[in-house]
């Protein structure tokens, strides 16, 4: 998808309050594009960011 590979590893301690505050907006694990940015703070400034996010949310997506 034209990223770089990281070598960085995240850790858990790091994932772990993006899921609290994902099942405290989405209970349902239910969750809608725009939703999905307010919850990790993405404003789409650029078109490359706004692509991304939407690449990401896509990755994800059971229900396309």
């Amino acid at each position: 998808m034209g990223q770089s590979q990281s070598d960085e590893e995240v850790e858990l301690t790091d994932i772990q309050p993006l899921y609290t505050k994902f099942m405290k907006e989405c209970p349902s694990g239910a969750l809608h594009l725009h939703e999905f940015r307010k919850i990790f703070g993405v404003q789409s400034t650029s078109e490359d960011e706004a692509l991304y996010m939407e690449t990401l949310f896509k990755s994800f997506d059971t229900n396309r």
